[in-house]
């Protein structure tokens, strides 16, 4: 949060009546829309990781289950063990043990993360296999209802990573996307990128 602050002088302090970001600089930012994330990383010359990006950071080649290898280790990040209890963002790295293969800190756990693409089920069907970027524009989604009728949304920006208010240990492996809109208050942050 330091950071942001330091570039940006703007930090938001609430969102829809919950109070955000007042718990010191060591914490990541929150309640960020993707443009002010996107705005940071220009001021610094970087950009959010495509979510390619952010799963190979995650996954790496041996396409592990969780950041820290195949199993399930709930003493590796900061996640809600009880449904009942609402948590709040560790200080970023607090769960050293819960690096990925590359060294990435915090890629499960504390706060969902924006990536830079839009949300598209079928784009990896048809991406590039080497550094796919992303889709060029954002469709409607169809999120379907249990009896298979139609539910279209607008389009969605993918978010990685699983939060401190999840319970579902689903939610922290490698490959889960999200692309929900209502994340975008205190469960939500962004990790820079820098190209080659």
């Amino acid at each position: 949060m330091a950071q942001y602050r330091a570039v940006m002088r703007n930090i938001p302090d609430e969102v829809h009546g919950y109070v955000v970001n007042d718990q010191g600089d060591d914490r990541p930012v929150v309640a960020l829309p993707q443009q002010w994330a996107r705005d940071f990383c220009a001021k610094l010359g970087l950009r959010l990781p495509t979510e390619a990006e952010w799963g190979y950071a995650a996954r790496g080649p041996q396409n592990r289950v969780c950041p820290w290898g195949h199993e399930w280790d709930p003493t590796r990040l900061r996640w809600n063990e009880f449904a009942e209890k609402e948590q709040r963002p560790a200080p970023v790295g607090s769960f050293p043990e819960g690096a990925s293969w590359c060294g990435a800190l915090d890629m499960a756990g504390n706060v969902w993360e924006w990536c830079a693409d839009w949300c598209d089920e079928d784009y990896y069907a048809v991406s590039p296999r080497q550094n796919p970027t992303g889709p060029a524009e954002g469709r409607r989604l169809n999120m379907g209802f249990p009896d298979g009728s139609k539910n279209y949304c607008e389009p969605r920006i993918v978010t990685r990573g699983g939060c401190c208010a999840d319970s579902d240990p689903t939610y922290f492996r490698g490959s889960m996307r999200c692309s929900d809109p209502s994340l975008w208050h205190y469960y939500l942050g962004f990790r820079v990128a820098r190209s080659p």
